[in-house]
């Protein structure tokens, strides 16, 4: 059923710069747009700064980093600053005004955006107001935040006033509704029903490549004796990293062989490709009493690259995760504290050399279309 509405997206780095949540907002507006009349987007159109490993070393600029990533000294530097959120603010509310929008669609990060919607919100008190939080707060996660307290304040003042909440996992739905019971699951989603996969043969002669791109979570996760039995399980099989954490990746795989490679991509484009070309792709996670179904940007990313993905939690079963695992029989899930070489090797052992196929009406409710559809399902009754 379509909508005789209008829709406003607003996100910083709404593509052609394709940030995580850039890209997924583009998603969302594919698939939005058959549902209503007019959708409009907003964006700052700039690239996001970015770092090089040897600056974040450099005492002063942690500093930095950790004000840019706290509020509200994040008003001040970086991509909150005071001066995006008052012109996207003075913009958004003159093309809600002429054009007659009544529903807002919002992405955090960065909290600028959320604190723009909260202004619109209340400026235009008949506006649906949408707002997309995908994952856990990276900034808290990475504990780049100094004054984490004010930012939950904030935060939650946020989500009591917007309409409803979209989130990427049915764990992090029940994490939201404690603050708002107002949440859908928007899985970041496949785009069609993943072709039948040839699973390589996975013994000691193995010589494929073996990638993980994307951030490290260090303080989550340490999945340096999972990589080492891996190494061990297929001694002639290559690494690959692509991602802004090279630290990490160098302290938990040192290259010792020439064997492991690591790159920071300067596109996502170039990480998607890399997916591509290796045999088995890797996902760290983590699960515990707070917070479970962290179902990474990543996991659906690989799901497209038709590849063999393992994937290691840190923590409590998962039964999210183990759901993904039955539906998605290339997903092998694995914990940290229950995953010796042994029993890696008999994972292993079990997919190896053979072919995969799904069951696709078991897996369609995480194609873009009918999630999207459910979701508006959600709005309409919302109204």
């Amino acid at each position: 059923m379509r909508l005789n509405a209008k829709v406003l997206l607003l996100h910083y780095g709404y593509p052609p710069q394709h940030t995580t949540g850039g890209i997924r907002l583009h998603k969302i507006k594919i698939h939005l747009s058959p549902y209503f009349s007019k959708v409009y987007t907003l964006s700052y159109g700039k690239k996001t700064v970015t770092y090089s490993q040897a600056i974040k070393n450099l005492w002063v600029a942690r500093i930095l980093i950790h004000l840019r990533y706290s509020f509200p000294t994040n008003l001040l530097l970086g991509k909150d600053h005071l001066l995006y959120l008052i012109t996207t603010f003075l913009k958004a509310n003159q093309l809600i005004k002429k054009k007659g929008i009544t529903y807002l669609f919002t992405s955090y990060q960065p909290l600028s955006d959320l604190l723009i919607g909260l202004l619109l919100k209340k400026t235009h008190p008949h506006i649906f107001w949408i707002t997309d939080f995908r994952d856990p707060y990276p900034e808290e996660i990475k504990a780049t935040n100094i004054f984490p307290r004010l930012q939950r304040i904030v935060l939650r003042w946020i989500k009591n006033n917007c309409n409803l909440i979209t989130v990427v996992s049915e764990g992090l739905k029940k994490h939201f509704e404690s603050h708002n019971q107002k949440v859908f699951v928007l899985y970041n989603g496949l785009d069609n029903h993943p072709k039948k996969i040839k699973i390589p043969i996975l013994d000691y002669r193995f010589n494929g490549l073996i990638t993980y791109t994307g951030s490290i979570y260090p303080q989550l996760i340490n999945p340096q004796p999972f990589l080492n039995h891996l190494r061990i399980l297929f001694p002639y099989a290559r690494f690959l990293y692509l991602g802004k954490d090279a630290d990490s990746w160098i302290k938990w795989l040192p290259d010792k062989s020439q064997r492991s490679a690591l790159y920071t991509p300067k596109s996502h484009a170039i990480a998607k490709k890399a997916q591509k070309k290796s045999d088995i792709l890797l996902v760290f996670t983590w699960s515990n009493y707070s917070i479970k179904g962290v179902l990474t940007t990543k996991l659906f990313e690989y799901l497209k690259a038709n590849k063999l993905v393992l994937v290691l939690i840190q923590g409590d079963e998962d039964l999210e995760w183990e759901t993904i695992g039955k539906l998605f029989p290339n997903c092998i899930i694995c914990y940290t504290h229950a995953c010796s070489q042994h029993q890696l090797e008999n994972k292993l052992r079990k997919i190896s050399n053979s072919s995969i196929r799904f069951d696709f009406q078991k897996i369609s409710k995480f194609l873009w279309p009918k999630n999207t559809a459910a979701l508006m399902d959600t709005i309409k009754g919302s109204i």
